[in-house]
C-alpha cells in the first residue's frame, strides 16, 4: 500500500468483545504514524498490552479535556486555558469502553475527570490515540489535530 499514515476509526464495537477479529500487531511495526480514534484507540491499547474496560455508563456528548504531557500531537492546540495555564480542548465524546492502563511506552496526553486517559501517545513510535472524535464539528479544533497528525 505504501501508506504514509493510518487512522483507525471509531465505531460501535467494543474492544472488550472477545469475538472481534483483531488488527494484527504487525501493523504497529510499519514505522508510520498511526492515530486511533475512540474504538481505534481502545483497539490499539488492547493489542499493544494496555487494558480496556467496559464502562457501566456510556459517555456521549460535549466534554472538555486538559492537554497533558506536551505531546507533538496536541502542543499549542487549545480552545482556552484554565487558571493554572493548562490548555483545554472542547471535544465530542461517544464511548462505552475506556482505556484504563496504558500500553508500555505510552503516556497520557489528555484527560478529564470522567476519562482519565482521554488521549495517549508513544511519541517515539508515532502512535497516538484519542478517546474523543476530532473528525466531528463538535470538536472545534479537530481539523487542527488531524492536520497536525498528518
Amino acid at each position: 500500500m505504501k501508506a504514509k499514515a493510518i487512522i483507525l476509526s471509531g465505531g460501535p464495537s467494543s474492544a472488550t468483545d472477545p469475538t472481534l477479529v483483531k488488527l494484527p500487531e504487525e501493523v504497529f511495526e510499519l514505522d508510520i504514524p498511526i492515530l486511533g480514534i475512540c474504538f481505534g484507540m481502545q483497539s490499539m491499547a488492547a493489542i499493544l498490552g494496555g487494558v480496556v474496560k467496559a464502562e457501566k455508563k456510556r459517555e456521549f456528548g460535549q466534554a472538555t479535556v486538559r492537554a497533558r504531557g506536551h505531546s507533538n500531537l496536541l502542543r499549542g492546540i487549545e480552545d482556552r486555558s484554565n487558571d493554572e495555564g493548562h490548555g483545554l480542548l472542547d471535544v465530542w465524546m461517544s464511548h462505552g469502553d475506556s482505556v484504563t492502563t496504558l500500553p508500555r511506552g505510552f503516556k497520557i496526553i489528555a484527560s478529564n475527570e470522567s476519562t482519565p486517559i482521554a488521549a495517549m501517545a508513544n511519541e517515539e513510535r508515532r502512535l497516538y490515540g484519542l478517546q474523543f472524535h476530532p473528525e466531528v464539528t463538535h470538536t472545534p479544533l479537530g481539523r487542527e489535530i488531524l492536520a497536525r497528525f498528518l
